[in-house]
């Protein structure tokens, strides 16, 4: 067992910091559990429920310990695993079984005996953790969790209070269940499997913008960094504020993405001497999809200022990687354009891959991203003009990112490095975009190819865009 001062760190650490938006468990519930588990010695008083809670527990120290700065992780090394849990809890069934998924039906209102805490809890399970997805959003009639604080729940009731000193740590749950109903649109309407007509794609971008600004609006107060700074919120809020920020900002890339793609797979064959958008409508996305990519990285800045950059925000490493990408492919189809055009997409393109880097473990997904931007990075910087000056000030950039990572992970050695640029003038040989056209039956000659694309990275995960509506993240 873990000394109980440590366990108690990790159930805090879990509630106040790992899990911002996917608040389905009860703290006060989890707690009374835990305060068993150490009274009894782990024995708990209900042999029959034991094993549950037990294992419940311990996955809650596991998650909470990923989220934790290296060198200051509590308990050991193998806790974080499953078959640890197994060990520890071999009355659980792993994975859920057909029973414990129907009981995540839609109809939790009909309480058949179930109390406040168990309703709310089999809500707040619902909407956080993806719906199953045999269900449409339009047919659900699950009400969304009440928007009160977990000691605010009891058995029998919600108690209500007329004046908050502040936000509910549930504000952002709720906003996050709601911004996930309209990624689910954005993947149904722009990336069906079936091909999308230009009309249908510009009559859709029109209706998921208008519902992207009224979510925005709503919580502007909220989430826009001028009118509080990150720094002086309370850690929970400070992650809620990025995870929510982070899934807007992909949630636009993710609508004007197609357009900033049209030609993905030819951008090394193509004169870009003349290049220009066909449309006022497809400039304004290609705006828009660069604006959210730069307030993407923006956020990367400052999470990684405040030293909360860690390996286990894989989510945070994917919406990095679209936005890095977005923007070295903007970079690349500028090439023949006056420096001014593209160079701050550069840098922050370079910046945000730096960060990246450090925290990328070998093996994990996050190098496989840094092996992509690596190659279009290169790209780019071979094909656009002042290279040798903007090399070293990217190596510069990277050296202080990287001096940062370190100082945080207690020195340890991330997994890459970014490669000096390569000054060839061949702007065909060795890229990535040649390297993806080189696999038989690979094509990227259209925004289509995106799904292959990023199916290609994760290599064997599936395209991940579909998975920022189910578990989004994060982070």
């Amino acid at each position: 067992m873990l000394p109980r001062d440590d366990a108690q760190r990790l159930v805090d650490r879990y509630f106040d910091f790992a899990m911002p938006t996917y608040r389905f468990l009860h703290r006060p519930t989890v707690q009374k559990w835990f305060n068993e588990f150490y009274d009894t010695l782990g024995v708990m008083r209900d042999a029959h429920n034991a094993p549950a809670k037990v294992a419940l527990l311990f996955m809650v120290f596991s998650l909470a310990r990923v989220y934790m700065p290296d060198n200051d992780r509590p308990g050991p090394s193998d806790l974080r695993k499953i078959p640890e849990l197994k060990r520890l809890a071999p009355g659980i069934i792993w994975p859920p079984s057909i029973s414990s998924l129907k009981k995540r039906a839609p109809c939790p209102e009909i309480s058949g005996g179930m109390d406040q805490i168990e309703i709310e809890c089999r809500r707040r399970t619902f909407w956080s953790l993806g719906r199953p997805r045999s269900f449409h959003d339009e047919d659900i009639n699950t009400e969304l969790p009440a928007c009160v604080e977990d000691q605010d729940i009891t058995a029998s009731h919600i108690e209500s209070h007329t004046a908050m000193s502040g936000p509910s740590t549930m504000l952002a749950p709720l906003a996050h269940m709601k911004l996930a109903r309209i990624i689910g649109k954005i993947l149904r309407n722009l990336y069906s499997i079936q091909p999308v007509s230009e009309s249908h794609r510009a009559a859709a971008v029109k209706t998921i913008s208008k519902d992207l600004t009224e979510w925005r609006a709503e919580l502007a107060w909220f989430l826009d960094a001028h009118l509080f700074s990150t720094s002086l919120l309370i850690p929970i809020f400070q992650r809620q504020r990025n995870v929510l920020n982070l899934t807007y900002w992909q949630a636009i890339i993710l609508t004007h993405r197609p357009f900033v793609l049209r030609n993905f797979g030819r951008l090394s064959q193509q004169d870009q001497t003349n290049f220009a958008y066909k449309t006022p409508q497809i400039e304004e996305s290609v705006k828009q999809c660069l604006y959210a990519a730069m307030k993407t990285v923006e956020i990367m800045d400052d999470i990684s200022q405040n030293r909360q950059l860690l390996r286990a925000l894989w989510i945070t490493s994917y919406f990095a990687f679209n936005a890095t990408v977005m923007l070295y492919i903007y970079v690349i189809q500028k090439r023949a354009f006056p420096p001014e055009v593209y160079s701050s997409y550069l840098s922050a393109a370079t910046r945000c891959q730096s960060h990246l880097s450090g925290i990328a473990e070998k093996g994990s997904l996050s190098e496989r991203y840094c092996l992509v931007l690596e190659e279009l990075r290169d790209e780019a910087t071979r094909q656009t003009s002042n290279l040798t000056s903007f090399a070293n000030r990217s190596e510069e950039i990277y050296n202080q990112s990287q001096d940062h990572h370190a100082l945080y992970s207690g020195g340890v050695t991330t997994a890459h490095r970014l490669r000096p640029p390569n000054n060839s003038t061949d702007t065909t040989e060795g890229t990535v975009i040649d390297l993806f056209n080189t696999i038989p039956g690979f094509s990227l000659d259209d925004c289509a190819d995106w799904g292959q694309f990023t199916t290609m990275v994760s290599s064997g995960l599936g395209n991940i865009d579909f998975s920022v509506n189910e578990d989004l993240f994060s982070q």
